[in-house]
């Protein structure tokens, strides 16, 4: 009923996306993850702040959104054929062309964790694609201004490690490239990814590494 009365409100609404809260949990024990903190935490910021732009560029999946029809048919919005990570192109497009949109705090949907998944499972070829992907976005945000949410693609560096020095060194050279002589970005990227990897907060679950 709290699922169906929350859709179902905006069901005549002029919005073109609808941005909910998520909660998640592990599918075999049903132990709660901090995986949807991440969305929770943009739906409120634009809550308080009025600034949807995170909700738009940065959440590259297409679950918890309430999407109008029209706005995929009139932008011919579409997923790309990838083997992973095909909806990334669709939200951020759809995000952008998006003029209306809106918050809402309620959880509609629950992101599970299981090993196993695309999500988490990663090899060379998976990482490629996602790579690929993600360099098409931030072309895509670059062209229109709005680099600053860019996807931080060094985050791969540290899944590319596991699969060898050369494959390693190919891949950063390609990432070098992407930011097109933008070295200070590259930096910052860098860093961000360094300090990451250091931080104490534990996410719970962890990837996969796959040498294939």
């Amino acid at each position: 009923m709290v699922f169906l009365y929350s859709i179902d409100k905006y069901r005549d609404s002029l919005y073109d996306i609808i941005y909910f809260g998520v909660n998640s949990v592990f599918s075999d024990s049903l132990k709660i993850t901090n995986r949807g903190e991440r969305v929770n935490e943009f739906v409120e910021r634009a809550i308080l702040t009025n600034d949807f732009n995170p909700l738009r560029f940065k959440l590259y999946g297409p679950m918890s959104k309430m999407i109008a029809r029209r706005l995929v048919v009139e932008n011919s919005l579409y997923f790309e054929e990838r083997t992973v990570a095909n909806d990334i192109w669709f939200s951020i497009t759809s995000g952008f062309y998006a003029q209306k949109v809106i918050a809402d705090r309620t959880m509609i949907y629950c992101l599970t964790v299981r090993k196993g998944s695309l999500e988490l499972f990663v090899n060379k070829e998976r990482c490629d694609e996602r790579l690929a992907a993600a360099f098409r976005i931030n072309d895509f945000l670059k062209g229109r201004g709005l680099l600053r949410y860019r996807f931080n693609v060094c985050v791969f560096l540290k899944f590319y490690s596991n699969f060898g020095l050369v494959v390693l060194l190919s891949r950063f050279m390609c990432i070098c490239q992407h930011y097109q002589g933008a070295y200070l970005l590259f930096m910052e990227d860098l860093l961000e990814c360094f300090l990451k990897l250091f931080k104490k907060r534990k996410a719970g679950f962890k990837h996969v590494i796959g040498k294939n």
